[in-house]
């Protein structure tokens, strides 16, 4: 008899276990991940998680549990202890973060994709410029016209180097640029921006 009334209790145990676990899974948003919760609890001694929950007026709300196992002290019966913690405010703004950084990145992108496109299509028409004033250069030219192209080509020159380096944005984004040490004459440099603007401060009666 005493070892019928052992089974009997071991039965009720266990079917009290498996209410207890049905209403705690009942109460996670998704069930299926509530029974996962579940049977983490009886392979481990303790459980962290974030979960989205269901309250007692039936509204869904994020929530981080800290779960162990115990013993009830009444009862002397192993429970799940289940602590939680309303974390809803600070999940939005950690999905608006996310979800703002996600926008950041594909302006980022748009904006690099644009760069690309528009400096492939201002070279094609200035390769053009650049190859017709080569051609003209080696034609017979006096001295005023031979300035003149080379002005041309100097300036053409200058904006291909500044369509190259709107190429190189994207490296810039992905921190791989590289500074280089080039050497140079500042003489020429100074003089070949001051040719540059040279007519329209002419037309403006500056002196340069």
């Amino acid at each position: 008899d005493d070892d019928d009334d052992d089974d009997d209790d071991q039965a009720d145990d266990a079917a009290d276990s498996r209410r207890r676990s049905a209403v705690l899974a009942a109460r996670f948003d998704d069930t299926e991940a509530g029974r996962e919760f579940v049977r983490s609890l009886r392979d481990a001694p303790g459980r962290i998680a974030e979960a989205v929950l269901r309250t007692a007026t039936g509204e869904a709300r994020w929530f981080a549990m800290h779960a162990r196992r115990g013993v009830d002290p009444i009862t002397s019966k192993a429970i799940a202890i289940l602590m939680t913690c309303d974390v809803q405010h600070h999940k939005r703004a950690e999905l608006e973060l996310r979800r703002a950084k996600d926008e950041a990145e594909r302006a980022v992108r748009a904006k690099s994709s644009f760069f690309a496109v528009m400096t492939h299509e201002i070279r094609t028409p200035l390769n053009g410029v650049i190859g017709f004033s080569d051609l003209v250069a080696e034609t017979d030219l006096d001295d005023v016209q031979r300035g003149f192209v080379d002005l041309l080509r100097g300036s053409a020159a200058a904006l291909m180097s500044i369509i190259n380096d709107l190429l190189d944005w994207s490296k810039v984004d992905a921190g791989q640029m590289t500074i280089e040490a080039v050497n140079f004459e500042l003489d020429g440099v100074v003089e070949s921006a001051l040719a540059i603007v040279r007519p329209k401060a002419k037309a403006k009666h500056l002196a340069l």
